[in-house]
């Protein structure tokens, strides 16, 4: 009798944590509730609910079209809106920020990212200050003050792949990359369009990035910026009706692309840049063009 006692008793204290253990998908609607277990029938109401509720590697997925609040990611996790839209409307902060280990890879997939009140609302888009990889593809981002996408990751080696994405009225740049402390970092941004910004790509010390099928255009800066220690590879790139086209105190290698009715220049070296401008390239209507030749250097 003392043993089946001794049984139920110690099945009775593991329930709470059976009840409350992570799943490995959840789910957010605009009707539910974070006090929910956030499964499909009883989906949480917001990201931070559900990330709460997520084991790492899980899945948090969109049921209805909602605004689902602000959200800190601290693990690897993905986030998708791929069965309706999955917003995220905010103002004075920014929207998901991304503080995890160096080993996490966090993926973000078919969300809108709104800075309520236009560009003076919403702080970065995404703000991402440490992972070891993040992906960002097929979102929208539109209305912040510190870039859409602002990649500070203090991770040495972090990586961040954007694809099939827009960002719009967002300053000072649509895409900040910038490692903190000297860490060098990796970029492959594709098939990305970015306008009404401050600047498009902005590519700081220690980052090799490589840029295809985008097109930065309408923007009041530089539409591709390559900093000082900052490798940047351009490939079917088109920057159009910026300020400046390309600008480069790193190194820049631009092929196959568009630079054209930029208001002040089109290529531009600043010492002790370069761009490699191969001659495939179409440089037009800008004031000046600068050289698209084989090499353009700094004097």
């Amino acid at each position: 009798m003392k043993t089946l006692i001794l049984v139920v008793l110690v099945a009775v204290s593991l329930l709470p944590s059976l009840t409350h253990a992570q799943a490995t998908r959840t789910w957010v609607s605009g009707v539910g509730n974070d006090a929910n277990p956030c499964s499909r029938t009883a989906p949480c109401q917001t990201f931070a609910g559900a990330i709460s509720k997520t084991a790492t590697n899980g899945v948090i997925d969109v049921l209805d079209p909602g605004g689902f609040g602000a959200v800190t990611i601290t693990k690897s996790i993905t986030i998708e809106g791929d069965g309706a839209e999955g917003a995220i409307l905010i103002q004075l902060a920014s929207a998901i920020v991304i503080n995890a280990s160096s080993t996490d890879v966090v993926i973000l997939r078919n969300l809108t990212l709104e800075g309520v009140g236009g560009v003076n609302a919403g702080l970065a888009g995404i703000q991402i200050l440490s992972a070891g990889a993040v992906h960002v593809e097929n979102c929208r981002i539109n209305g912040f003050t510190t870039s859409g996408i602002n990649f500070v990751d203090s991770a040495a080696g972090a990586q961040l792949f954007v694809k099939d994405t827009t960002i719009h009225n967002c300053t000072p740049s649509g895409i900040n990359l910038a490692p903190s402390g000297g860490a060098a970092a990796t970029a492959l941004i594709e098939r990305v369009n970015i306008t009404g910004c401050g600047g498009g790509v902005d590519a700081g010390a220690n980052t090799r990035s490589v840029v295809t099928d985008t097109t930065v255009s309408g923007n009041s800066g530089v539409g591709f910026l390559a900093a000082s220690g900052a490798q940047l590879t351009i490939n079917r790139g088109n920057s159009s009706d910026n300020n400046v086209g390309v600008e480069s105190s790193g190194e820049v290698v631009l092929s196959n692309s568009t630079v054209a009715n930029n208001a002040a220049d089109g290529l531009k070296v600043i010492d002790p840049g370069e761009i490699l401008s191969l001659r495939n390239n179409a440089v037009f209507g800008n004031s000046p063009d600068g050289k698209a030749t084989s090499r353009l250097r700094a004097k």
